[in-house]
């Protein structure tokens, strides 16, 4: 997951979209970006439970703290707004 977030959030990307006059950034985040959760405390059916508890496998919530950091230190520099969309909600 690092390597890929590594090479999808570079600065260049926040560069160009200036260049070009994006001013606004939708960033959609998934609740596992900012809570582990090792199981859905809503679901009856197991194998629901166990995918929410893959996720948190994947790379924990920490772990996704400083690319969204960088996201908002690129736009910033780049004089563009970011607006966190939370996509994803644990029972939804």
């Amino acid at each position: 997951m690092t390597n890929w977030l590594d090479t999808m959030i570079v600065e260049k990307d926040f560069e160009d979209m200036h260049s070009i006059g994006i001013n606004f950034l939708r960033l959609p985040i998934g609740y596992w970006n900012v809570l582990d959760m090792p199981m859905n405390p809503w679901s009856s059916i197991e194998s629901e439970s166990q995918r929410l508890g893959n996720l948190a496998k994947i790379m924990p919530s920490a772990n996704y703290k400083p690319y969204i950091d960088k996201v908002f230190d690129f736009a910033a520099k780049n004089e563009i707004q970011v607006m966190l969309d939370f996509h994803g909600a644990p029972g939804s």
